[in-house]
């Protein structure tokens, strides 16, 4: 029998194995997850389920085509979950081109209603909401708040008092990002007396203080990763041997502003030169 032919006949056997099935769509783009769901029940059971973990999102017509089936109940049942939303686990949107300026809060509704299991959400530039619209998206989805632990805000211009509020939303929170927000000491209040258990925060160009990041340090004692403005580096200096010793919390810095990418490239020549 040729490898071919023996290739052949072991394919029903795979489609119809859900633990092989299981392994090899670990490693599949979504693309040819997409074809697997149409061979047999035990392929769509898989793919499909791995396809909505965590959708790749990159234009909006996709995004929109995607929120209206998001709270639709699946037709055959996947580990009792009732709709698609509640099978999505990571909700990433910093590959969505133009959601700067395209994406409304008409846009994330219904995925916060029925995407209740979601511990990933990432809205970097995400900033044609207002103010208002992001925290109502946020107060009136407690079980969405609830699931999330990862959160990511970061370049876009909600006020530091907005920001605030979202954070008081989320009480499970595992790491934060707020990189070059409004972020300010009213901002790092809210975190310090909500998020107990959070382990990674950053603030890279944000306008806080030495103390502030104290505050964090002292307030939130699961925290093992600081990313402070390259602005507090001299200031808080010392405090990167501390926080390790005392507590194998890793203080870093955002790069130096005056520092330049010709810079860096002028590095690497230099080094390649010299190898």
């Amino acid at each position: 029998m040729s490898n071919d032919t023996h290739t052949l006949s072991c394919g029903p056997h795979i489609f119809n194995n859900g633990i092989i099935l299981a392994e090899i769509c670990k490693y599949l783009p979504q693309g040819s997850l997409a074809a697997v769901s149409v061979v047999s029940t035990h392929g769509w059971k898989i793919a499909i389920a791995r396809i909505w973990d965590s959708p790749y999102l990159t234009h909006i017509e996709q995004l929109r085509s995607f929120v209206k089936v998001v709270g639709s109940p699946l037709p055959i049942s996947i580990n009792n979950k009732p709709s698609y939303g509640s099978m999505v686990r990571k909700f990433d949107l910093s590959m969505l081109a133009g959601r700067w300026e395209k994406l409304g809060s008409n846009d994330l509704e219904p995925v916060f209603k029925y995407c209740t299991h979601i511990s990933e959400l990432n809205i970097n530039l995400c900033q044609n909401i207002m103010d208002s619209q992001l925290i109502a998206l946020f107060a009136n989805n407690p079980e969405f708040c609830s699931s999330i632990r990862n959160f990511d805000i970061g370049e876009t211009m909600y006020s530091d008092k907005t920001i605030a509020k979202v954070i008081r939303l989320l009480p499970r929170l595992d790491e934060l990002r707020m990189n070059e927000t409004y972020a300010s000491s009213h901002t790092v209040k809210a975190v310090a007396e909500t998020q107990g258990m959070l382990s990674t925060i950053e603030l890279f160009d944000c306008d806080v203080t030495a103390d502030d990041i104290l505050t964090l340090f002292t307030s939130c004692s699961m925290l093992m990763e600081i990313g402070a403005p390259y602005s507090l580096s001299e200031e808080l200096e010392d405090k990167v041997i501390e926080f390790d010793m005392e507590r194998c919390c890793e203080l870093y810095f955002d790069h130096d502003d005056d520092y330049s990418d010709d810079d860096l490239l002028t590095e690497v020549i230099h080094d390649v030169m010299y190898l």
